[in-house]
Parts: structure tokens; sequence; C-alpha cells
């Protein structure tokens, strides 16, 4: 008897047909839209109680009393007198001893700073716009991607059957995609293709080749009514297969691999409930086999070969289910999971691509800097910002967070450094520099530091911290203007190179979001310079984005869904129907839309 794997408010019958199975899914859907509702209460709630607790903690923190500290100075030496009875007197003594001489006095300590954001971000965009227009879609109407699928294919010429695009599509994956997700194991899947007499029955080569077909990568060479027709036909042999396998433990991995592959097909085609089926169904496989192999999270060069690329593969495809989840919470349901701090790194193969492990390399550093304690408690706080509530940090943490930021550049390899501080990077550096590594490393740095300090720059006026608000923003409007500058380079620069496939619309659309924040600013010649900045993003992102999927600002749907009554919207895939790939115009709208408006209300 074969053992099933049900996901949590999803059921499966053994017996059921796959249109079954999709009618059960949007009938466990419709019950659960009250469930949802009720979810948004409980988070108002919680924002409430998050509000009287931070009112509360800042007046006990005004009346706390702390022990007295009897300290004498001889000889130049400062000798503490009073007594310490255990460690948390220790401990406590160790972090007053600075503040009790600091001439601030318990400023930053007595008091959390508090950060809101005026205008609105492009997550929070999301959430507003998916909410309104969240894909429940018959997929037997004509509202549903399957169905709108097939107008694209009425623009294709059939010369090119997809059979004889298998070897190129996966050559392609592998060249531009593999690189920077490593999820597949190129030697011994290349070796797995060479040995099949018929491609085309593999549920994982069919999930490559529709991952690769989609993709809006300038090295694809199918045009844009090419990616939705070759991609659709791909997706519909893979998914067969995966709803037939899905439920066997002994293809667990293989059926996480089909729905990690085909996540970025649904999203950008917008099956958003099915993408969300199927993240969910990757993590509860994921889980299941973290049970059944705990030390894949490890590896190691001392286990057999082929024991050791399995669990490489498990572990990358574990990370990656987790994430994907996680952003999809968030995205729909405003979940906001703690970040886990899992210092596991990456077991780097030997046979595999030095791009790959270089990639590898790099993730392994910039996980241990992303899970650090200091950068978690910073990285928590923007989220909320992003999300359109109040974050809520002490000086002390800022501080601890640049600390951790700077000491963790210092310790990484000079070879991965274009520059021996992290803030000190300049144009002719850039310029100059041809080493992908150090641009990638760069990116990140500056990437993360235009987010986190973005967040820092609206502070929300409060009595007797207004000297620590000036020094926390000043600062934060500094390194903002000095990272977009930096980012747009670095993003020209990669360009140029051209010897790592990447996302650099994504890169832009984070930078721009974060330079919005700059339009805050209560300076005329610093908002001028934010904005002349945007601009060249903007310019920037357009060039990056298919001119086929540019949206108009008079045919923009996402302008007319901000503007109509919650429950009066056709279905999100009803509104790009006309866009080959929907989600590309559907992220380019939103972000247009959001700049313009909010450009707009500056005059």
């Amino acid at each position: 008897m074969k053992r099933k794997c049900l996901p949590q408010e999803i059921h499966y019958k053994g017996d059921s047909s796959i249109e079954e199975e999709e009618d059960e899914y949007l009938e466990d859907y419709t019950n659960s839209y009250e469930l949802d509702a009720m979810y948004g209460q409980v988070r108002d709630l919680e924002k409430q109680l998050q509000s009287l607790e931070l009112d509360l903690n800042q007046e006990k923190a005004l009346i706390k009393k702390e022990p007295r500290w009897n300290i004498h100075i001889v000889d130049g030496e400062i000798r503490l007198e009073t007594e310490i009875k255990n460690l948390e007197e220790l401990m406590m003594y160790g972090q007053s001893t600075i503040r009790y001489l600091s001439p601030f006095g318990n400023t930053f300590h007595t008091k959390s700073l508090l950060f809101e954001r005026m205008n609105i971000s492009f997550v929070k965009s999301a959430m507003q716009f998916v909410t309104k227009t969240y894909d429940s879609t018959d997929p037997r109407s004509l509202y549903s991607p399957k169905t709108i699928s097939k107008r694209f294919s009425i623009s294709v010429v059939p010369l090119i059957k997809p059979q004889s695009l298998v070897r190129k599509l996966i050559d392609n994956y592998f060249s531009c995609f593999n690189d920077t997700v490593p999820i597949l194991h190129e030697p011994t899947f290349m070796e797995h293709v060479e040995s099949l007499k018929n491609p085309m029955q593999d549920p994982v080569i069919l999930a490559v080749c529709a991952c690769s077909a989609i993709s809006t990568c300038k090295h694809n060479f199918l045009n844009s009514y090419e990616k939705r027709y070759y991609s659709e036909y791909f997706f519909e042999l893979s998914m067969d297969m995966l709803v037939d396998m899905f439920d066997d433990p002994d293809k667990a991995l293989e059926s996480v691999l089909v729905c990690n592959l085909l996540l970025p097909f649904m999203i950008t085609t917008l099956r958003i409930a099915e993408g969300y089926k199927w993240a969910s169904m990757a993590v509860l496989l994921c889980n299941n086999l973290l049970k059944e192999f705990p030390e894949c999270i490890h590896g190691g060069p001392h286990l057999p070969r082929m024991t050791r690329i399995k669990y490489s593969i498990i572990h990358r495809n574990c990370v990656l289910a987790e994430c994907a989840m996680a952003i999809i919470d968030f995205i729909r349901y405003d979940k906001r999971n703690e970040i886990k701090k899992n210092n596991v790194k990456f077991d780097i193969l030997p046979d595999e691509t030095r791009k790959t492990k270089n990639i590898l390399k790099m993730f392994n550093l910039i996980l241990g800097l992303s899970l650090h304690p200091a950068f978690i408690a910073v990285v928590t706080q923007a989220r909320h910002l992003a999300a359109g509530d109040v974050a809520q940090l002490s000086f002390e943490e800022i501080i601890r967070y640049e600390e951790t930021v700077v000491e963790w550049w210092h310790n990484i390899p000079d070879e991965l450094k274009m520059c021996a501080e992290p803030f000190n990077l300049t144009k002719e550096a850039i310029e100059k520099e041809t080493d992908v590594r150090r641009i990638l490393m760069a990116s990140y740095i500056h990437t993360i530091t235009l987010s986190i300090q973005g967040c820092l720059i609206r502070p929300k006026s409060s009595e007797n911290v207004d000297g620590v608000y000036n020094i926390v923003k000043d600062r934060a409007i500094y390194l903002a203007m000095h990272s977009a500058d930096m980012c747009l380079l670095l993003t020209k620069q990669m360009d140029q190179i051209d010897s790592f496939c990447y996302s650099p619309a994504k890169l832009l659309i984070r930078s721009i979001d974060s330079l919005m924040s700059l339009l805050q600013v209560p300076d005329e010649t610093m908002v001028k310079m934010a904005r002349s900045k945007l601009n060249e993003y903007m310019h920037a992102l357009t060039t990056r984005v298919l001119p086929d999927h540019q949206v108009s600002p008079s045919a923009s749907p996402y302008s007319m869904i901000m503007i109509a009554p919650s429950g009066s919207t056709p279905p999100v895939t009803e509104l790009y129907k006309n866009y080959p790939l929907p989600g590309e115009a559907l992220v380019f709208d939103v972000v247009r839309t959001t700049v313009e408006r909010n450009t707009r209300n500056l005059h």
C-alpha cells in the first residue's frame, strides 16, 4: 500500500481524476475564504496589541530602577567596588558601563525609535492587489490561465516541434539559471538525460524545459508568444506526471524538484492558487525527506559520491521550497514567519562547475550575515515597514547592525571584495572591475544597505529623542543615496561583462522601492536628487522589461483596481489576459503606477 503525503487543508483522493482534484481544491479554497477574513481581523488585533505593548514598555523603561554601581577611578583605571553576585548582574554591568560613562546618558537605551513609511511600498501594493484579485478561477472557465493561453498559440507557427527544443532548453537552463539557484547537479543530470530513449517521459526534464522556456533572460531564443506556447506545452506534460507521482514516497525528491522548477512558470502565468497549492506540497514533502534523511543538511566528503549528491540536492531544494513558501505567505496572507537561525551551509560538490562553486561559496558567506541575530532584528522590522506597519528599533540595535555588516565584510576573502570597507565603493572601482564575484558581493551589500537605510529615513516624532533621530536619519540618507548610485553602476557593469546571467529587473525594482523612501525627506534639494535617481532607475528598468509587456498608463489594470470597490473586480488573469507573460506585465504595472503616484503627490 502506498503511503499518502497530504497537505494541510488540501485533500487528494487516490482514485480521483485531475479535474476532480482541481474542483475539490477550489471548494476548499472557497470554504477557507471566511478563515482568511478572520485571519485579517486577528492581524489587526495583533497590531493594536503590539502598539499598546510598545507604549507600556516605554513607560516601564522610564521608571526602571537599575542597580547602583559604585566605581572609583584610581591611577586612571576604573575599579568596581560593588559586589557582583551572579552572571546576570555581570552581564547587566557590562551593558551598563558604557552607557553610564557616555555623555548621552540613557538616551539610547530607555526608548525605542519608531519609523514609519508615508508612501506605499511595492510589497504593500502587491499585497493589496493580490487580495483584491486573488485567482480562484475554475480551471475550465474562460478566465483560467490554461484557457487564456490558447489565444497565444494562434500567433505561433508550429514549424518547430517542442521535442526538438528539449536539449537546447536544457543547455540554456544550466548556462543561465542553475548557476543562480543550483538545485540540480549538472553532471549526473546530463548523464541521466543521455541515458533516456525518450526525454519527454521524464517529469523533471519537462519541468526544466518549462522553466527555461518561460524565462525573460536575454539569452532566451524564443519571442514572447513562443515562450508562453512552448512553456505551456511542457508544463501540462510535467504537471500530469506530478499529479500521478507526488504521493509516492519513492518519488518525493523528484516531486519536490518538479514543484520548485514549475513555480516560476506558475507565478509568471498568474496561476496563484495552483502555485500556492504546489509550494505547500513541496514544503510538506521536504519535511518528510528531512525526517528520512536528517544528515542531508551536513553532507561532506566522507560520504559516497551518489549519497553526497543526493543529500546536497535535498538540502538545497528544501531551503528553496521554504523560502518560496515564506514569500507567498507574506504577500498573500501577510504572514511574517520568524526567521530561523540556521547555520548549516550548502555542501559544495567537487564535480560542479566553477561558476556553481563560486555561487555556493557566496551563498554560504551571505548566509552567515543574513542569519546573524543583529541582522535578523533589523530585517524583521524592515519587513514590518514594507507591509505598512511602524518599525521599532533601538539606537543600540541600529549600531550593532552596522557593526555586524562591517565586521562580516572584513572577514570575507579579499578575492570577493572590490574595496576594503563596505561603504567606500567608488564609480572608478566599479568601472574597472571584471570579476563577476566581486560585483555580485558588492551588489548584495549595497542593495541590502539601500533597503535597510531607506527604512530609517522617516522617524516617527517622539519626545526626548529628536537628537538621536537626527543622527540616525542623516546617516541613513547618506548611505541610502550612496548605495543607490553604486547599485545602478554595478548593474550596468554586470551587463557589460555578460559572464553571469541574473535578473537585473529584480535588483532594480528592489532599489526603486527603497529610493521612494527618500521622497519623504523634508529637504527639497534631497527630494530633487532622489527623484532624479528614481528616473534613472525607471529608465534602466524599462530597457530590461520586454517592450510588449510595458503596460501603458492609459491601459493600467492596477490603476483601475486600486479605486474599485473590493469584490467587484475580475480575476487577475482576466485583467492581464492580453500579455503572454502576465506576471511580467503585472510587476511592471505595479512599479510604474506606484512610482508615478508617489512622485505626483509631491507637487
